[in-house]
């Protein structure tokens, strides 16, 4: 038996939409797949499964815009992993001395570096997440601050105001 809070994860919710795909329920999957969204809109197993469950219901239309949807997940989510796991390694080489202080400063603040947040900026915009975006571009900005693309987003976000986000 499961929690009394279990119903709060996606993960649960994508387990249930499974199960329900098996049992070729297709509209209760599809009903457990949009629950897992409802809790977290960038669950990519969650989107992807609710992209195939809908095909299968000949709801091409939605399941398309989904598609689209669950690229500009999985592609921000690739992102994610290069930005983090450069870094670390970044800060592992330079704790065990393998590059000093002011190459590691050079490396925060790279092309390449700047070129991949910018991109999890534009990104998470995309898919409705302005705060997040904007964190970004911070994230960036500080490193160097006169990158022109992370300059030119942060400003285009600083006129907005935002009440919440997806």
């Amino acid at each position: 038996s499961l929690p009394a809070d279990a119903d709060l994860h996606p993960d649960v919710w994508v387990v249930r939409a499974q199960w329900a795909q098996q049992a070729e329920q297709q509209e209760a999957a599809a009903r457990c797949f949009a629950e897992a969204l409802r809790r977290d809109p960038a669950h990519l197993v969650a989107l992807q499964g609710l992209v195939q469950t809908l095909e299968g219901m000949d709801q091409v239309d939605l399941a398309h815009s989904l598609q689209h949807r669950a690229a500009t997940v999985e592609e921000f989510l690739f992102v994610l992993e290069r930005i983090m796991a450069d870094e670390w390694s970044g800060r592992q080489a330079l704790a065990s001395g393998q590059i000093s202080e002011a190459a590691f400063r050079t490396y925060l603040g790279s092309a390449a570096r700047l070129e991949q947040i910018a991109r999890a900026a534009e990104l998470t915009l995309k898919l409705g997440r302005p705060l997040e975006a904007r964190a970004w571009c911070a994230y960036g900005l500080n490193a160097d601050p006169t990158h022109t693309q992370l300059s030119q987003l942060r400003n285009q976000l600083s006129g907005e105001s935002y009440s919440g986000e997806s």
